[in-house]
């Protein structure tokens, strides 16, 4: 296939996975969110863990785990993509809300690359950067404004930083392995240090009403997102380069957002979407296409 194909077909599955999700953290089995997100982000990264198993035995290449990519998996897998689970609680069940804030995620890399790595400041950077923080000042006004919960803005906040790390130590570990065998080791490691502090909560979900069939949606996530999204992404990087994959897979949040809105709509649900959300939505996509047409240009 084409292979521009390959960022469009990433950017598709992350945001048909947002409502994906939304039904597995809206009605948690247990009755308490938590233990079901907990027990849930379980499920997801076992679920990656197998799909990308997968890829890599295909691709025949050889795990490598290096501190990089162990920290990389840290930050990355139990801790960002946990706190971008528990931030779709916060905001009623909605994680295509909180998806917008992996568009906040170039403020944190920003900062990383230029303090850490001493990477020089562009033009489009800053207007990129400018952007993105119009966008989450919007967000946080919105919150004091009641319009979304303050709790989730804090929580999208944190996911964001979160990925950045995930994102920089990576950045850095990839330098010795296929990037797709690099991400297994990563999702390996957050996966096996997160085991006891998910024994319990899948405990008490496979004791409830509808036992372990209520971590579905972490499953289909886990295969979706982390297995074949990442691989894709990263054979797109390596087929047409960071800058154009990083452009295509800018809409998907939005997008994400679309999806969900039109099933609500289907189902005879109100899209309950507050103005500012969409205003910033738009702006945040604004300075992740300029940041994408910078990396295109300098390329």
């Amino acid at each position: 296939m084409p292979d521009y194909l390959y960022a469009v077909a990433s950017a598709l599955l992350w945001a048909i996975s947002a409502p994906i999700i939304n039904s597995g953290i809206r009605n948690p089995s247990c009755g308490d969110a938590r233990t079901q997100v907990l027990a849930g982000l379980m499920t997801s990264m076992s679920a990656g863990v197998c799909v990308l198993g997968g890829i890599v035995l295909w691709l025949d290449e050889t795990v490598v785990f290096s501190t990089d990519l162990m920290l990389a998996g840290v930050f990355t897998f139990p801790l960002a993509t946990g706190v971008y689970y528990f931030s779709g609680v916060a905001f009623s069940g909605r994680i295509d809300i909180a998806s917008l804030f992996s568009k906040v995620k170039p403020l944190f890399s920003f900062a990383l690359a230029a303090l850490a790595l001493h990477e020089p400041v562009s033009r489009g950077s800053m207007g990129s950067v400018s952007l993105i923080a119009l966008g989450t000042l919007l967000l946080l006004i919105g919150s004091g404004l009641r319009k979304i919960d303050f709790g989730g803005v804090l929580l999208g906040l944190s996911t964001a930083a979160l990925w950045a790390l995930g994102e920089f130590f990576m950045a850095t570990g990839v330098r010795t392995t296929h990037p797709v065998a690099a991400n297994l080791s990563a999702l390996m490691t957050g996966a096996l240090l997160f085991v006891p502090f998910a024994i319990a909560p899948l405990r008490r979900v496979a004791s409830s009403p509808r036992g372990l069939a209520s971590l579905t949606p972490f499953l289909f996530h886990g295969i979706i997102s982390f297995g074949i999204a990442y691989s894709l992404f990263f054979f797109s990087i390596e087929r047409i380069g960071l800058g154009h994959s990083v452009l295509i897979n800018a809409f998907w949040p939005v997008l994400g957002i679309l999806i969900t809105s039109v099933l609500r709509r289907l189902r005879g649900q109100p899209i309950s979407l507050p103005a500012i959300v969409v205003i910033a939505a738009g702006i945040l996509l604004a300075g992740s296409l300029l940041q994408a047409f910078a990396l295109i240009a300098s390329s």
